[in-house]
This record gives structure tokens, C-alpha cells and sequence, in this order.
């Protein structure tokens, strides 16, 4: 299957070209933490197979901690691309172009792989529903469903507004699929095609990072976006910024990482396309009403066996557990 692990689950893969991993560590102190906390968090991830990217900033008492591992390196990011739908959606909402109630039509025009809300049913659903799937269950048709409805220009258009520089997306999931498979860019094979070329496993040698159609994101950029939208300076109503922070916090792998007594917003990405493998795990967490991180930790490797792919999954979720659980102990109130 192409994406062969329930997102909520978290313990799937998403996968880039190989290329030498680059490590390149960049931090900046402007408050009191244990010695050598920067390259205590660097050191969990320098062990794991291909490229990772790692951004947190932690904001304390307005004074700032930034630890990095490849900020602006471009990786493969899967469907953490989709809180960017969502932005964009309560943005138009906002402006009186869309509403929750929206009526959307499902059915195999629009049918999406690894759509565990909608896969096999057909019908009328409502925006808000399909949001909902989109955020909690990382329902690939819904996604689709929302991002033709506010359009992709706007959604790109969005991105280049608050200055993200590495991050592109597809024109549709159904589309990105089709290309993976060998369709020419912009050309929707339909969910029939897909899924029978997927069923016989008839991948060509692209990989999912392009510059066609792809999901792509830098660290940096996802902190930039997080550290605004969490914060309400991307809404004008208090409202929206609400239904925002809802929809990150449904995702079940939040508690899987989040430490205890935080309170945490996510939107991950996982997908297998053997022999590439990937996983994106981005948001924000706050310690204390005065104390916040904004993060983002990013994995892309290959493993021609597929055997790897679990262990790698499993090491990559426990350290980016074991680094937010260092934040915490080094921003912890006296």
C-alpha cells in the first residue's frame, strides 16, 4: 500500500532521494539550561539512517532558545503539508468565501488511497467533517476534497506570503500519486488507475521529492508558521484561532511524545514508497502559558529491504520524545 500505516498510529514512513545526510548544527542561548543541552538534543538524531532536519524554539519568558540540525534543508514532509489547507481555509472563512456547513460530495471522482474516514463511502459530508478527517485521521480524500475547494494557488500563495521558502505542495494528493506512478505532472489518473497500479505495486524510480509534485517543507519553515499561527497572528478572530487549535490537537500521536503536564498541537506526516521512507512530525507545545516551543523534526531514508523501517520509526518517535522531555527540564520554573 502506499501509505501502510494508520497516521494517528504514527510509526509510518514517507520517503526522499538519497542523498549524504547533511548535518549542520546551529544554536542560540539567551537563557539558563543544563550544559550541553544543544548537543545532547543534536545527538539523538545524528545516529539515525538518512537525513533528518530538527528546528525547536523555545520562547521562555520572551527570552529565546533555538536548537538546530539542518534547518533549511528541504525533506520529504507527507501530510504535515495539510495544516496549511486548513490555515488557508479558516482564512477564507474568515472572509465570508467558505463555511463550515459547506456541502462536499464524495465519491471515486475524488477518492483518495489511504482515506481511512472516506475510502469506502459515498455521499454528502460537511467541510467541517472533512477537516476533521483531514486532521485526525490524516484522511487523504478529505484533504483533496478541502484543498480543491480553497484551491492550491491560494494555498501556495499563502505559503509565499509569510515568507516560507523551501515548502511546495501538490496540486492534489490523487495527482502527486498518479505522477509518482508515472503520469505526466498535472495529470489526475483517478482513484480506479491508482489504486489498481498501487494494488500491483507498479512504482516508477521518481521520488517524492521533485520538483513536479511533491511535499516538501524545511525545519525553519514550519517553526516560522507554527510560532505565528499558535500564537493567532495569522487570524483576526479569537474564534478561528480556537477551531485552529482544536483540529491540532485531535491527532492520537500527540500523547505519544508530548511530555506531561505540556499541552501540545501536531500535524505529522508518514508514507511508505519502497525503497524511500519518510516521517514529519511538526507543531507546538506549551510548558506554561509564559513558556512555549515550536518544533519540527524531519526523517527521509531509503532501505531497499523495507526491513528497517520500524526500527527507524521507533528511534526517530523516542528521540524527538526524549528531546521535548530535555526542553521541559531545562525551561522548568524554579
Amino acid at each position: 500500500m502506499l501509505f501502510s500505516l494508520p497516521r494517528r498510529q504514527f510509526t509510518r514512513c514517507l520517503t526522499a532521494a538519497t542523498i549524504a545526510t547533511l548535518i549542520s548544527p546551529v544554536s542560540r542561548q539567551a537563557m539558563a539550561k543544563k550544559p550541553d543541552m544543544d548537543s545532547q538534543i543534536i545527538d539523538l538524531f545524528q545516529s539515525l539512517p538518512g537525513q533528518t532536519a530538527v528546528k525547536l524554539k523555545t520562547v521562555n519568558q520572551n527570552q529565546v532558545w533555538d536548537v538546530s540540525l539542518a534547518p533549511e534543508l528541504p525533506l520529504f514532509c507527507g501530510s504535515a503539508f495539510k495544516v496549511y489547507v486548513l490555515t488557508v481555509f479558516l482564512r477564507q472563512m474568515e472572509q465570508g468565501k467558505v463555511s463550515l456547513t459547506d456541502v462536499l460530495r464524495v465519491d471515486d471522482r475524488v477518492r483518495v488511497l489511504s482515506s481511512p474516514v472516506f475510502e469506502t463511502l459515498t455521499g454528502e459530508t460537511t467541510a467541517l467533517i472533512a477537516l476533521e478527517a483531514m486532521m485526525m485521521h490524516s484522511d487523504n480524500t478529505a484533504t483533496d476534497l478541502i484543498l480543491a475547494k480553497v484551491t492550491p494557488q491560494a494555498v501556495r500563495e499563502f505559503i509565499q506570503t509569510i515568507g516560507l521558502k523551501q515548502t511546495f505542495i501538490p496540486d492534489s494528493i490523487n495527482i502527486m500519486l498518479s505522477y509518482l506512478l508515472g503520469a505526466k505532472s498535472g495529470e489526475d489518473w483517478g482513484w480506479a488507475k491508482i489504486k489498481a497500479a498501487a494494488d500491483k505495486n507498479e512504482r516508477t524510480s521518481r521520488s517524492i521529492v521533485n520538483n513536479q509534485q511533491t511535499m516538501t517543507a524545511s525545519a525553519q519553515d514550519f517553526v516560522t508558521f507554527y510560532e505565528q499561527a499558535l500564537q493567532g497572528a495569522l487570524f483576526t478572530e479569537a474564534k478561528t484561532l480556537g477551531i485552529f487549535k482544536r483540529m491540532l490537537t485531535l491527532p492520537s500521536i500527540l500523547w505519544d511524545f508530548i511530555p506531561p503536564g505540556a499541552f501540545g498541537y501536531v500535524k505529522g506526516g508518514s508514507i511508505d514508497w519502497p525503497p524511500q521512507y519518510a516521517l514529519c512530525i511538526a507543531g507546538g507545545v506549551s510548558f506554561r502559558p509564559d513558556c512555549w516551543t515550536y518544533y519540527t523534526y524531519l526523517i527521509n531514508w531509503d532501505d531497499p529491504s523495507g526491513k528497517q523501517r520500524a526500527l527507524a520509526a521507533n528511534q526517530f518517535l523516542a528521540a524527538v520524545k526524549t528531546s521535548l522531555e530535555l526542553v521541559r527540564s531545562a525551561t522548568a520554573a524554579p
